[in-house]
């Protein structure tokens, strides 16, 4: 008969008897238990970590770009106050012409 299992000369049949055989104790067997459940429990909350992570990445990313656009839109605020506020300038006016816009800006 030739040996099977290595250099041990166990064979498949012999090796499931001693593990049958030699059963963990209960206390391992709910150790065992333990920490599985516990390890689950740990890849959970591990998996909800990095959910939120990736909430926060993705926040922070749009608040950069909100304040990118806020710096752009004070930007252009700054450049239409520059033009509003430059005098109107007539090269040729008469008193009609002066009349009417003084009338419109105090309409408006």
């Amino acid at each position: 008969m030739t040996q099977q299992g290595g250099s041990t000369g166990l064979t498949p049949r012999h090796i499931l008897r001693l593990t049958n055989q030699k059963r963990a104790p209960d206390w391992v067997q709910s150790l065992i238990s333990t920490i599985a459940s516990l390890l689950s429990l740990f890849v959970c909350v591990w998996l909800c970590v990095f959910d939120r992570l990736n909430k926060l990445e993705d926040t922070l990313a749009t608040i950069a770009q909100l304040e990118r656009s806020m710096q752009r839109l004070r930007q252009w605020l700054v450049e239409m106050e520059h033009v509003i506020n430059k005098p109107l300038v007539f090269q040729h006016c008469d008193f009609v012409e002066i009349e009417q816009h003084i009338c419109r800006q105090q309409v408006t």
